[in-house]
């Protein structure tokens, strides 16, 4: 009996000191997490808010006169962006400094605040996506469909997109906030609340993490990447009838045939394919902006759901910084697209260009030159 009780005793405290080991690996990499977030949060702050300011004056300064739909939702776009970065920094840059330095729990238990901590941005997060979505879908309707948007895209632009690109994010987001449906997960370690989404939950839970991922990033990215493959099929059929109906393209054709020995077929050939290529490659760029937009969030999300842990409970902050820094880049990109006229605009007048490079280029009053 006594050597039975020795042996329990000593598997008790093996036990024990293996718990107290992984509690201190996991404290360990929740502060490497905050002091890593503490340092780039600023920086991404600082760079992220300059360039929404930038790209958002610029928006306004070149559409301010008769704002289109797309307009208006590629400042919604830059705007949810700004406000993704601004949050994200208020909400987690004084949480992080606070776990680095021991000053724990932040929040004493599991409570609305404390899930609306994380809430909030991934609220943020959601009304981007469904901007992104909106762009692309209405950037088809306009192009490949002749502009058959909507009666109420058309009549009320201003009220579709606070419906569309604030109000169903915040249902589809809320419930898990409030605590009806879905989960949060309350760590005593940290004080925070975390996005629970396990398989290990009930049928109630689990069916709103498939609700979530079907109508957000699944549905986002399916809609931005057939949109976008339409689109080019579209702009293709058009340039072709374009190409054999315009009598520019006929006389520069009869020019180089004669002049320079090349064929009608080949140049006109080669105009079209030149022009494709580069619309190809601009619409590419779109997409993996977006793509780098919805994946690393979601990413850690679907690792916690089949491998949920604390440190994995934890990682959702540097989705959370990444998904910053894919704003940021896309602020970036925009630039790049417009930088012909972007700093003229900001400083001086406003002037176009109508460049396959261009960001607002894909527009009703750009649609027989998108690419040129």
């Amino acid at each position: 009996m006594s050597s039975s009780l020795v042996l329990f005793v000593m598997y008790k405290i093996g036990n024990d000191s293996q718990l107290v080991k992984l509690n201190h690996t996991i404290g360990q990499a929740a502060r490497c997490i905050a002091l890593s977030a503490s340092i780039i949060l600023p920086i991404l702050t600082v760079i992220g808010s300059i360039g929404s300011v930038l790209v958002g004056t610029h928006v306004v300064r070149t559409t301010w006169k008769k704002p289109l739909i797309i307009d208006r939702l590629i400042l919604n776009l830059f705007v949810a962006g700004g406000i993704f970065i601004a949050s994200s920094f208020i909400s987690l840059f004084p949480a992080m400094l606070n776990i680095y330095f021991g000053q724990v729990p932040i929040h004493s238990s599991d409570t609305f605040w404390c899930r609306l901590q994380f809430g909030w941005i991934l609220y943020i997060w959601a009304v981007s996506a469904y901007t992104m979505l909106s762009v692309s879908l209405t950037r088809y309707l306009v192009i490949a469909k002749s502009n058959q948007l909507p009666s109420i895209c058309k009549n009320y632009p201003n009220l579709s997109i606070f419906i569309f690109n604030w109000i169903i994010p915040l249902v589809l987001v809320l419930p898990p906030i409030s605590g009806f449906w879905g989960s949060y997960t309350y760590r005593k370690a940290t004080g925070l609340c975390y996005p629970d989404f396990t398989y290990q939950q009930n049928i109630y839970q689990i069916s709103y993490i498939v609700t979530y991922f079907l109508l957000v990033p699944i549905l986002c990215l399916c809609t931005i990447s057939i949109c976008y493959r339409l689109i080019l099929h579209a702009t293709r059929e058009k340039r072709r009838k374009i190409d054999e109906h315009t009598r520019e393209n006929a006389v520069r054709s009869y020019i180089l045939a004669n002049v320079f020995n090349t064929p009608d077929e080949e140049f006109i050939h080669f105009n079209r394919e030149k022009h494709e290529k580069l619309l190809a490659k601009h619409l590419v760029q779109i997409f993996l902006t977006c793509l780098y937009f919805l994946l690393p969030i979601n990413a850690i999300l679907v690792v916690h759901f089949f491998y949920a842990s604390a440190i994995s409970c934890q990682m959702i902050i540097i989705g959370i910084i990444l998904t910053q820094i894919a704003t940021i880049t896309n602020h970036i990109s925009y630039y790049l697209r417009n930088r012909d006229n972007f700093f003229s605009v900001l400083s001086t007048g406003i002037t176009k260009s109508n460049k396959v490079t261009c960001e607002s280029d894909i527009k009703p009053s750009l649609e027989n030159n998108i690419s040129t």
